[in-house]
């Protein structure tokens, strides 16, 4: 609480687009729905492939995103490969629940991941979105 006031503070972070400016979008905006959708489901409530495509999306915001090959020199992952370690993660790895998340993904993102991936302006944030949304979306 603030000393002079004795209202709660409130640190607002975003980006600022100019001099001056005080207010804007906040960084976490364009998730907040997303973790609203997500909040609404207990972990009991979500299928596998689901909770396998939200656990592949936390691999890839960790470690980072990588395209052409599973995981590069650095830990990061294409999207494929973050869905395999994420299986490792959750349990040691299921095949059928594996090729269940691909496939979930196809649909959402209409066509193959790995090429989708792939694409030269394909960035983290978006393969992110995807995963968290093919994921809630089933």
């Amino acid at each position: 609480f603030g000393e002079k006031t004795g209202r709660r503070n409130v640190i607002h972070l975003f980006e600022k687009r100019r001099p001056g400016q005080t207010r804007g979008m906040p960084y976490l905006a364009p998730v907040v729905e997303l973790l609203k959708q997500i909040s609404d489901y207990t972990p009991a409530e979500l299928d596998y492939p689901s909770r396998l495509l939200l656990r592949a999306a936390a691999v890839l915001e960790a470690h980072g995103h990588c395209k052409g090959r599973a995981q590069d020199q650095y830990g990061a992952h294409c999207v494929s490969g973050a869905i395999t370690q994420a299986g490792f993660e959750l349990d040691g790895y299921s095949m059928g629940s594996h090729d269940e998340a691909v496939r979930r993904l196809d649909r959402y993102v209409g066509g193959n991941i790995v090429a989708w991936n792939d694409d030269g302006e394909r960035t983290k944030d978006e393969v992110v979105a995807a995963l968290r949304s093919a994921a809630i979306s089933a």
